[in-house]
């Protein structure tokens, strides 16, 4: 009896190629519109009266007040219990409270900020998008530049980039327009057309010193380096170094200012708190890149794994099914170094150099 079966394993040559290219691309538009079922297209969440004074550095009952007195103000929706808020009505009344914190045009100048490595798998997407949302939440003007050929980034906003993005819409017109000018700051030049309708910019880097990342690397005003306690991504931060000392040398060369990065953050990435080896490399990278290193780790975690499938981030996540316990250590991780971040960025900007806490005090009492 002759076995049918098809052959495991078959030989692929450039019409097979083609082929798996298509399946590929069916199976990525059926999981995406799985995972965003029933709109196939991603919703914001909404917030809770408690969640919304939590992020005006209030208290619930303070804000309900504050919105009985008020009325011209949003008053959420009715959703059972509670009350709910878009993400604009939460920063209209922030607005109101005299805390939104958008830079003063007049005085402070847009900030580009570049999460890095040359290295893969360090979590730069996962610090970039978190870094994004958290300062978008907070009220502040975000762009997001997706750098990364994968473009991870982009597909955490439901977008999938190589069958819905054409390339006009891209940054490829601007890299690809060099002619007559300095290789290097193309991008820079092009964010800049932009840039006085945001406050800041987050770009999302490839892992390889490349001619998109110098490019990258050139535009940013300030740099976040994630880097995990593992040996070989040690290793890999003295490679990175040692490319970014070469890159800067030579653009120097040909520019009349200096390069400075302010800031320039090393994020202990997917740390395990648990792990004795994690614990003794987090305490050589604090002790010898002790101005640089951000205080807080960013966890590995549970929670940041499992909502990657179903395109959320721990910021869109309105129902935890798993340990709530885990979600908020995760939750307050991700706060904790996007905090440090954002008061890294403030200190740039002249007129926004009070701590957030003194002015919602303020706010909350006047």
């Amino acid at each position: 009896m002759s076995d049918r079966r098809p052959t495991r394993f078959p030989p692929v040559g450039l019409a097979e190629l083609q082929q798996l290219s298509i399946k590929a691309s069916d199976l990525m538009t059926r999981a995406r519109d799985a995972a965003l079922e029933p709109n196939r297209q991603k919703i914001l969440r909404k917030w809770s009266i408690s969640e919304v004074a939590e992020l005006l550095s209030t208290n619930a009952d303070t804000l309900a007040r504050r919105l009985k007195k008020k009325p011209e103000l949003p008053q959420g929706e009715e959703s059972g219990r509670k009350r709910l808020f878009t993400l604009a009505e939460l920063h209209a009344i922030q607005a109101d409270m005299g805390l939104l914190p958008r830079r003063d045009p007049a005085t402070d100048a847009p900030i580009t900020m570049a999460v890095c490595n040359f290295k893969g798998g360090v979590a730069k997407t996962t610090t970039s998008i978190h870094l994004g949302q958290y300062l978008a939440l907070k009220g502040y003007r975000v762009l997001m530049l997706d750098l990364d050929a994968q473009a991870s980034l982009t597909q955490m906003f439901g977008i999938l980039p190589h069958l819905e993005v054409e390339s006009r819409n891209t940054v490829l017109p601007y890299l690809e327009e060099t002619p007559g000018f300095p290789f290097y700051r193309v991008l820079k030049d092009g964010i800049a057309t932009v840039s006085s309708n945001y406050d800041v910019i987050v770009i999302d880097t490839a892992p390889a010193l490349s001619f998109v990342n110098s490019n990258a690397l050139f535009a940013a005003d300030g740099l976040v380096l994630a880097l995990p306690p593992a040996m070989i991504d040690l290793g890999s931060a003295a490679q990175f170094f040692e490319l970014m000392a070469q890159l800067i040398e030579q653009t120097n060369s040909y520019e009349s200012t200096p390069k400075i990065y302010d800031p320039f953050a090393i994020l202990i990435s997917k740390f395990k708190p648990a792990d004795e080896v994690h614990q003794t490399l987090a305490g050589w990278i604090r002790t010898r890149f002790e101005d640089q290193t951000v205080l807080a780790p960013m966890l590995e975690s549970t929670v940041l794994q499992k909502v990657g499938p179903e395109i959320l981030t721990a910021y869109e996540v309105s129902s935890y099914e798993g340990d709530r316990r885990t979600f908020q250590r995760a939750l307050q991780s991700l706060n904790d170094v996007n905090g440090e971040l954002e008061a890294a960025i403030r200190r740039q900007w002249p007129s926004r150099r009070q701590a957030p806490a003194e002015r919602a005090l303020r706010a909350a009492t006047g």
